[in-house]
């Protein structure tokens, strides 16, 4: 009676252990397919992150872009405003010109 006590108990262990050994590695299969969905996922935030830092990028050549426009505009309308202050002084001088000649007449 002990041998067939003990080869049911081997048995009986046996199946617990394949059982163990089946739970265990579908655990690690489910526990593996959500690593691997975790890492396409970081894959796809990373090109997320990378496509918006372009993105980024080119927002600040654009401002940098549009600044140096502003600065070069400012210095267009000093010297527009300078050439216009000339002008009004050289027509000024006209008539001048114009009255004393006028007067001379």
């Amino acid at each position: 009676m002990t041998y067939a006590t003990d080869e049911l108990a081997r048995k009986v262990i046996g199946s617990i252990v394949a059982i163990a050994v089946a739970v265990v590695g579908y655990q690690a299969t489910r526990i593996s397919s959500g690593i691997d969905s975790m890492v396409s996922d970081v894959s796809g935030i990373k090109v997320t992150l990378e496509n918006q830092t372009g993105l980024l990028e080119q927002q600040r050549g654009l401002i940098a872009a549009l600044q140096a426009a502003d600065t070069a505009s400012l210095a267009d309308r000093a010297e527009m405003r300078q050439r216009i202050n000339q002008l009004e002084k050289t027509c000024e001088k006209l008539e001048d010109s114009l009255l004393r000649l006028e007067g001379k007449m």
